[in-house]
């Protein structure tokens, strides 16, 4: 075999060793590539999940923070000259005025609804208060149509604030412990809100 013929042999085998070469260079950057970008899945699915995690942590904090007694204030009272009882309340951080009373002489959660035509009561509530159910009706609101039962109650009191005979409706649909504090009660008495304050006067 002469020279030329050798040379071009030798030329064609550098030249499939290389090809090889780089075959397996692709491949094994390839393998690389996938693998950072399965890590970065990996890495970005981690971190959605730890934000749904405290979100969901962060939500159930905030509905069990509103369960507690300090979260619903004591009404501060003020009798004036004149002999009116003027009683204050701050608004929380909810955007609500929520402070404790009583119905019937039994603490009760409320919270404050110039909104609200009537005091409204949790069945919950109402079972524990043992207040009668009067006739049934339905009530309809943003989340679809409900079940109430008319009421009345003996004594609410806010405060120095205490009035009788109230109206009220017992709601089979109200979620919680927390009655809303309507305007059969506070139609009956002056109220003014002012810069996060609540002053109801009687």
């Amino acid at each position: 075999m002469d020279d030329f013929e050798q040379n071009k042999k030798d030329k064609t085998h550098q030249s499939t060793d290389t090809d090889v070469d780089n075959v397996v260079d692709i491949a094994i950057a390839r393998m690389k590539a996938g693998t950072v970008e399965k890590e970065a899945v990996k890495e970005e699915r981690k971190s959605r999940f730890k934000f749904v995690f405290f979100a969901a942590l962060a939500i159930a904090g905030l509905a069990a923070f509103s369960t507690l007694d300090f979260v619903y204030q004591t009404p501060e009272s003020e009798t004036k000259p004149n002999g009116d009882i003027v009683i204050t309340l701050k608004q929380g951080q909810s955007g609500h005025y929520m402070a404790t009373g009583l119905i019937n002489d039994e603490k009760v959660r409320f919270i404050v609804d110039t909104g609200a035509t009537n005091v409204a009561i949790p069945m919950e509530v109402a079972k524990r208060l043992n207040l009668p159910l009067g006739l049934k009706y339905e009530t309809f609101t943003a989340n679809g149509t409900g079940t109430s039962y008319e009421t009345r109650i003996k004594s609410i009191q806010l405060g120095d604030i205490r009035l009788t005979d109230v109206d009220a409706s017992v709601s089979v649909g109200l979620q919680g412990d927390q009655a809303l504090l309507g305007m059969s009660f506070l139609g009956r008495t002056r109220v003014v809100q002012d810069k996060g304050v609540m002053k109801i006067t009687y």
